[in-house]
């Protein structure tokens, strides 16, 4: 298996970054109030969402420090990442998470993040080639953002269609 180029490991970074920039872009103008409303995604609200967001880069967060290690990440015993069913542990999850003050949600979705992206750029070119977890597991972070991008859009959408 050849390993990716800088250049490949360069367009996962870029891919990552544009898809939390489609996140921001989506959260752009949502008022305070309008966070923390349920119906963003089924009774999530748009705050519920991002801390789900963020939950997800901090349960991968070690498995990246496993890449890096040569270790086998925990994840990977979850056989296909991309179709597996997370319901259960997202809500329970979120549950958790949900009392923490927005504030607290946005800055954690930023920390949390940067902390994420270092340790993509720690990887070895290696774990990220072609079929390999490492990279997978950046795609999957990357369509996470964009998936709930679009939720959160709709949801935008569906707000401001609704007569007040």
């Amino acid at each position: 298996m050849t390993p990716p180029s800088p250049d490949e490991k360069t367009q996962l970074a870029k891919e990552l970054a544009e898809a939390r920039d489609n996140l921001l872009a989506a959260i752009s103008g949502v008022t305070d109030e309008q966070m923390t409303q349920p119906g963003a995604v089924g009774e999530w609200s748009v705050k519920d969402v991002l801390t789900h967001v963020t939950s997800w880069e901090e349960i991968a967060l070690p498995d990246m420090a496993r890449l890096s290690r040569g270790d086998i990440p925990m994840l990977s015993g979850i056989g296909d990442l991309a179709s597996a069913n997370y319901d259960g542990p997202n809500h329970m999850i979120v549950a958790l998470r949900r009392h923490l003050p927005l504030d607290q949600v946005l800055r954690e979705l930023d920390i949390v993040h940067a902390d994420f992206v270092e340790a993509v750029n720690r990887l070895p070119e290696s774990v990220l080639a072609e079929g390999q977890f490492g990279r997978g597991l950046v795609q999957i972070t990357a369509a996470h953002d964009n998936e709930h991008a679009g939720h959160i859009l709709a949801y935008r959408g569906k707000e401001a269609a609704s007569p007040a």
